[in-house]
């Protein structure tokens, strides 16, 4: 496997999508370290190797929990970074065992959110009360975990986490999609050879970017020249498609697909009239009205008569809590992020990014959501040094190193206007030679970023056997792990398709 050298085209219609916050996690948006601190080599030292015992999914389980490096190598074959990863795996002694490779998204950000909220043996508990104090969330145990059916690895891309650039290694050199999931790939690959697991299905789970980074990664690793099987990809809070993230007003199908989460917003804070419906029987009612009545009425455009316009503004006012004269005035299309700051205006209010659940301050602006990712970034240094035995003086760094958005990153694919983005396309591709493979695609309710719309229509548009797929809906927003109904919904199913893969 080798890295493609970075494009230097000007800036992508798709780039100028994820810098406004797509794939880009709520936490892109807190001050960066600087550059020098990103960017500085560090060794991480030797592995770090703890045994511990557990209760997952109702069995007791001894594992081992190990904190290790990679060196990942340039085209040249020079080495070019140290990628640090936390292992857990179960004693046994099944050569077939799956194992499941986890990261969060970015571009580029630590796994920490999917270690420290979902999947660790311990995790930071969040109360369901939306408005408790952070500095009270707990460490507990986390028989969510799926321990007794796979082995777990957590992955930091090089410049977040312990990860780090080698000397003489520009870490922007790795900032395209090809070359991050290259890096990735290069990890897994070393990770199974070293430890003699060729025999165990790989599974992929990628959140927000990286359910971009996923696909890519599946195909690496199913083309190499000693492929590995695929067991399957959960794409989690799916940027796949990027259908719907930023609604240009021409873009009909982002406002449709958009309307199931703007409905749910309102049935949540009860800013309409629910009629006694459940969440899903009235979502059902406004994506049925969405792909029909709501479809039709923005084809039409200027050409919608007056009055079909209103009848159309008043259903949606009936589904979204803004008013059928605010919707006619901008001709039916009102911006997810339009809608965060009208839903509760004329309260000063505005709603949450990730999780619509959550308010603040509108004058504040900016996402009153924020409190999930930051109570799993403070919980992890006291877990890697108490519970994993972790000490090195390497800094743990949280944030992306890509700074720009705009130009800081490569996203593949072409950059004229006539280019495409089927980022989902490369697990087809995998289909072909590995038909086996199931790919699970989980949403929040809540999440304005990556909307249950878009990845229902991204089930529908790819060409995936409908047997190989599935569509899990979370109470939650982007990281809807942070709510501990949907994690332990979220631990079944990760089961159940774990199990169904083997």
């Amino acid at each position: 496997m080798t890295v493609k050298t970075v494009r230097k085209a000007a800036v992508s219609t798709l780039a100028l999508l994820l810098c406004a916050g797509a794939a880009l996690p709520v936490y892109a948006q807190t001050p960066p370290p600087s550059v020098a601190e990103n960017f500085a080599p560090a060794d991480f030292g030797a592995a770090v190797v703890t045994k511990h015992k557990g209760t997952f999914g109702g069995q007791k389980i001894d594992y081992t929990a190990t904190a290790a490096s990679y060196v990942v190598k340039d085209a040249s074959g020079r080495d070019a970074l140290s990628v640090v990863t936390f292992s857990y795996e179960a004693k046994t002694k099944a050569a077939n065992r799956p194992v499941m490779f986890i990261f969060n998204g970015g571009p580029i950000s630590p796994s920490v959110y999917l270690h420290m909220g979902a999947f660790a043996p311990k995790r930071v508990h969040m109360p369901d009360d939306l408005s408790a104090d952070p500095s009270t969330f707990q460490l507990v145990d986390n028989p969510n975990a799926p321990l007794e059916v796979a082995d777990l690895v957590f992955i930091d891309p090089a410049g977040t986490g312990y990860s780090r650039p080698l000397n003489g290694t520009n870490l922007k050199d790795w900032f395209s999609v090809e070359a991050d999931a290259e890096q990735f790939a290069q990890v897994i690959t070393q990770w199974v050879k070293a430890r003699g697991r060729e025999a165990s299905p790989v599974y992929i789970f990628g959140e927000s970017y990286g359910t971009m980074r996923a696909p890519q990664i599946a195909k690496k690793l199913a083309e190499d020249e000693t492929p590995l099987t695929i067991g399957g990809v959960v794409l989690f809070g799916q940027a796949a498609n990027i259908t719907d993230y930023v609604q240009r007003k021409t873009n009909i199908v982002s406002y449709v697909v958009s309307l199931p989460t703007l409905a749910a917003t309102a049935w949540y804070h009860k800013a309409v009239d629910t009629r006694g419906l459940s969440l899903e029987a009235f979502v059902a009612e406004a994506r049925s009205f969405a792909d029909t009545e709501y479809l039709a009425a923005l084809y039409k455009g200027g050409d919608l008569p007056d009055d079909q316009l209103m009848a159309v503004a008043n259903k949606l006012e009936g589904f979204t809590g803004v008013s059928a004269q605010t919707f006619a005035d901008a001709r039916l299309r009102i911006s997810k992020e339009a809608y965060r700051r009208l839903l509760f205006k004329d309260k000063g209010l505005i709603i949450g990014m990730a999780d619509t659940r959550y308010t603040g301050p509108l004058e504040k602006g900016g996402d009153p959501s924020f409190v999930g990712p930051k109570a799993m970034q403070d919980g992890f240094i006291p877990y890697a040094r108490d519970f994993l035995n972790i000490k090195t003086e390497v800094k743990y760094l949280t944030n992306s190193p890509v700074t720009g958005g705009l130009d800081g990153w490569d996203w593949g694919y072409g950059k004229g206007p006539f280019s495409d983005w089927p980022y989902f396309s490369m697990l087809s591709d995998v289909l072909k030679t590995q038909p086996k493979m199931k790919i699970m695609v989980g949403v929040g309710w809540y999440d304005t970023q990556t909307t249950v719309g878009g990845s229902e229509y991204l089930l529908k548009q790819a060409d995936w056997p409908k047997a190989n797929t599935r569509l899990t809906y979370y109470e939650g927003g982007h990281m809807n792990y942070s709510n501990s109904k949907a994690l332990e919904k979220l631990g079944v199913d990760i089961r159940a398709f774990l199990k169904d893969g083997q």
